[in-house]
């Protein structure tokens, strides 16, 4: 929704949108990013555990690592200047090493890093990122997992703790109607 996601690009801060790279509005989004001055990441669709469709251009663990390669090729020449990527469901394709691998060294070799967005605790993207020499962040809280505002407000309050502790934190949300 371009009208909310305008909304978000003024609020103040570091943040970084990330954009599903196959839908109508992606490039409309992804230029209004851009020209906003905030970071843009790819949102690449990737292969749950419980069979839902990702959407169009997922990854998943039957592809090859030439098909993966190659469906990352593509969603990143619709957003050249992505700064990286991060995962859009992917609770199987992250906990795969072989998945993973290929996908860490396609983004090494553009230069990128990847954000976990830690769909499962089975992830492998930390290590395996590590491997390749990508950098990589991982997901603190889901600031959305519920619509309620006290969910929100809370899940922000938990994000606001793990950054005073930690230095930094990762919250993923978001724009929707």
């Amino acid at each position: 929704d371009l009208a909310n996601l305008k909304a978000f690009l003024a609020l103040p801060g570091p943040l970084a949108f990330s954009v599903l790279p196959n839908l109508p509005l992606s490039e409309e989004a992804a230029r209004l990013i851009e020209a906003s001055g905030k970071e843009l990441l790819l949102h690449m669709p990737m292969e749950p555990s419980n069979g839902a469709d990702p959407g169009p251009g997922a990854i998943g663990s039957s592809q090859s690592d030439r098909e993966i390669e190659e469906a990352l090729a593509q969603s990143f020449e619709r957003f050249p200047r992505a700064a990286g990527m991060n995962n859009h469901m992917g609770s199987k394709a992250t906990a795969d090493e072989r998945v993973m691998g290929a996908v860490m060294r396609y983004l090494s070799g553009r230069g990128v890093y990847f954000l976990d967005s830690r769909t499962t605790p089975d992830t492998v993207a930390v290590p395996l990122a590590a491997r390749y020499s990508v950098p990589v962040l991982s997901r603190d809280v889901f600031v959305d997992n519920e619509t309620e505002p006290e969910y929100i407000r809370q899940a922000l309050e938990s994000g606001e703790r793990a950054a005073l502790r930690e230095g930094e934190a990762v919250l993923i949300g978001h724009v929707q109607n």
